[in-house]
């Protein structure tokens, strides 16, 4: 069975594939004071597959509150929350209103209260990494020439599969082709301890038949707000030297200043003088380089870049980011 659902306007809209179709599908009404306050009526199938679509990601706001361990999806237009995701450990659970069906029977609805008082947080999460919905993927409609969908842990194969098959990047920066495991290393992988920031997006890029043609990780606030992080960004070999490459990162640009962006910040290997000479023409500026870093059998300069969205100058990113400059340890 397929529940199709969405708010009021139709900028956030959900399909969740519920196999096998449920002779009755819960609809667990919260006693909490925002669900109390907003008629929340929840569901999820731990087996299930949940596709989130957001038209425009300027009209979304994320609420939370309490433990701060969940956030309601909330249309800024019509202001209707038909998704609530918890991140734990680097993945994202969800539950969806039932309030937001469209094409379900009513009758198959079996509502009942629950309450949470009293739980302490570990056994929250692990209530919701049993109970919620474990693969949820985001697309998030992002306009331009490619089709960018957002990464579930189900893309884990293709994504090896994509670095296999595209060994440029790993064996100029790591010394080696990516090894096993690598995938999902980059699906899981979260900024260190110490770094604060909103949301990680793994990005796949698709061409007309739903081949993968590329792959980002984009930080949002990383360190300080608006300012977002591109931590990885490859594209097919057989697209190199064809414009593939700025196009996909004017897509991301675009998306990323729609959603707040004001500086976008990288690391670029030195030496590499191919990524060095593309990231320069795309407008980014050294602000530091960072001697000695290990990656891969490689030891490595790195320089960090920036580039400003909205006609800052390089003091005004300097005094938001401290650690990048040229005089930070």
């Amino acid at each position: 069975m397929l529940i199709h659902g969405a708010c009021h306007c139709g900028n956030i809209s959900f399909d969740l594939a519920w196999e096998p179709a449920p002779a009755e599908i819960p609809a667990r009404a919260c006693g909490c004071t925002f669900c109390a306050k907003h008629g929340g009526l929840w569901t999820s199938n731990p087996a299930g597959a949940l596709r989130v679509t957001v038209k425009d990601t300027a009209r979304v706001s994320k609420y939370s509150f309490g433990t701060h361990t969940a956030d309601f999806h909330v249309c800024s237009a019509c202001g209707v929350v038909p998704v609530v995701t918890s991140r734990i450990d680097g993945h994202d659970y969800a539950v969806v209103s039932v309030n937001a069906f469209e094409n379900v029977d009513p009758a198959l609805l079996r509502r009942s209260p629950v309450s949470f008082d009293g739980e302490d947080e570990s056994s929250r999460l692990a209530r919701r990494k049993r109970g919620w919905i474990g693969d949820v993927r985001w697309e998030l409609a992002i306009p331009g020439p490619y089709r960018c969908v957002e990464m579930g842990t189900q893309a884990q194969p293709r994504l090896q599969r994509f670095f296999e098959d595209n060994p440029e990047y790993f064996s100029a920066v790591n010394g080696e082709p990516a090894q096993a495991g690598e995938a999902a290393h980059q699906l899981e992988s979260i900024p260190p301890e110490g770094f604060s920031f909103a949301r990680v997006f793994k990005l796949e890029f698709q061409d007309e038949h739903g081949a993968m043609i590329g792959m980002a990780s984009i930080v949002s606030d990383l360190i300080a707000p608006s300012v977002w992080h591109i931590g990885l960004f490859i594209v097919a070999t057989k697209l190199h030297g064809t414009g593939a490459a700025r196009r996909m990162h004017d897509q991301l640009e675009a998306w990323m200043r729609a959603a707040g962006a004001r500086w976008l910040r990288l690391g670029v290997v030195a030496g590499n003088a191919r990524a060095e000479r593309f990231w320069e023409k795309l407008g980014y500026l050294e602000t530091r380089r960072r001697a000695g870093v290990e990656m891969g059998r490689k030891t490595h300069d790195l320089r960090v870049m920036m580039k400003p969205l909205t006609g800052g100058a390089i003091p005004e990113y300097l005094a938001l980011v401290a650690r990048d400059r040229p005089e930070a340890p």
